[in-house]
């Protein structure tokens, strides 16, 4: 019978909290270096590291922060593929988590959160396009139903709902309220 393997786990909101043997079995010395002088420049707010299997988590310190973490990653490994990005509403915030695998083998969320204000209905973060391409349609579907504006995206136009769809209206949003036809 084979025994179970034991699962290490890095949590840091800090540099000093980084477990820097654990890493060590996973990433280059630059890489932990960078990845220290991320949570030093309070770029991220904290960074999670899991395995075996590898999973790393960082979450940005704010917007615009997470589009500097993305360049950092770009510069840091020879590939990073998007997967998708998942967009949340907790009410007071949205959120939005960028699926990410870095060189083909380390699955990478990173996670950017953004305070929602009463008098804003489009809430603004910088698009990841011109580090990470293939955010693109991604950037398209979260504007389409969650309403978040993304600046700086070439071409920030409805993707999945249809042209006569309500401006104001984003059906993956908490106060989202389904209104019967006309005429019922």
């Amino acid at each position: 019978m084979e025994k179970p393997t034991e699962k290490v786990v890095l949590h840091a909101e800090n540099p000093e909290e980084l477990d820097v043997e654990s890493m060590r079995k996973i990433f280059s010395p630059e890489v932990i270096e960078r990845l220290k002088r991320l949570l030093h420049e309070k770029i991220a707010a904290k960074i999670e590291l899991s395995s075996p299997p590898t999973f790393l988590k960082i979450i940005a310190a704010a917007s615009p922060r997470h589009v500097e973490i993305a360049s950092i990653l770009v510069g840091l490994f020879s590939h990073v593929h998007v997967s998708t990005i998942t967009a949340y509403d907790k009410k007071d915030k949205f959120g939005l988590m960028y699926h990410l695998l870095l060189d083909y083998k380390i699955p990478c969320d990173l996670e950017v959160e953004i305070p929602r204000t009463e008098n804003e209905l489009k809430p603004r973060v910088p698009s990841m396009t011109s580090i990470l391409p293939a955010t693109n349609i991604y950037e398209r579907e979260v504007h389409d139903l969650m309403g978040i504006e993304f600046t700086g995206h070439p071409r920030l136009q409805r993707l999945i709902l249809p042209d006569d769809w309500p401006k104001d209206q984003f059906p993956l949003r908490k106060d989202f309220e389904i209104k019967s036809p006309k005429g019922d």
